[in-house]
């Protein structure tokens, strides 16, 4: 027989943290306030839609769709990473074309060119193309179905989603650290260094440790 994650006492907890997080974020950034350009509407449309995907994930889990729990990590962290490149590396130009064509502009660009180009980045204190190269393969498994997430549907006797706890508290985890990237991002964009503060000491109080040093344990 499957266990259920969700009966696991470190699941439990880490859902939980994950929704206070969730509502404390929403909370601090709710009056934010930017100067309306399109550079910036884009980014923070990327960044709100990461935040979305986290509250997505929580949802998931406690609706037991524990492999599309898993699948909507790779969205998060494109939404996240799509956010920092149209504010920070985009040219106008790419901007206009994204605005007027989509996807058919072929903006932003592939990841490999897309998150090196975000390593030039010298604000944040991971790198992106080793995030990349170490996690974003796992991510297209889960999103697309691949060996890993087809795998784990496939017990002894039935077809059900069959995930550990750790499978499922990591996953918890890696979102409210993706949320909390998106939303330090959105602070960055509007000039509030203190709202970043704020959404970092939250997240210090939820989780008892820096965001920043969880980033490769629990991806």
């Amino acid at each position: 027989m499957v266990m259920d994650p969700r009966e696991d006492p470190f699941v439990q907890t880490e859902c939980e943290c994950a929704l206070r997080w969730a509502d404390q974020s929403r909370a601090i950034l709710a009056d934010i306030q930017f100067t309306t350009t399109n550079r910036l509407r884009i980014s923070n449309s990327y960044y709100r839609l990461a935040m979305d995907h986290q509250i997505a994930v929580i949802l998931m889990v406690e609706h037991t769709l524990f492999g599309s729990a898993k699948a909507m990590l790779r969205p998060l962290l494109d939404a996240f990473a799509r956010g920092v490149w149209f504010k920070e590396k985009a040219t106008d130009d790419q901007i206009r074309g994204f605005l007027t064509e989509g996807e058919n502009s072929r903006v932003p660009p592939p990841y490999p060119v897309l998150f090196k180009a975000l390593d030039e980045v010298d604000r944040f204190e991971f790198s992106f193309t080793g995030l990349y190269k170490t996690y974003l393969p796992m991510f297209h498994d889960f999103t697309h179905g691949g060996l890993h997430q087809i795998g784990a549907y496939n017990t002894a006797n039935d077809i059900q989603a069959n995930f550990t706890p750790e499978d499922i508290a990591g996953t918890l985890r890696a979102s409210a650290t993706l949320g909390w990237l998106a939303c330090s991002e959105m602070a960055e964009n509007c000039d509030r260094n203190d709202l970043a503060v704020c959404l970092r000491t939250a997240y210090l109080t939820i989780y008892m440790r820096d965001p920043v040093s969880g980033l490769s344990s629990v991806w």
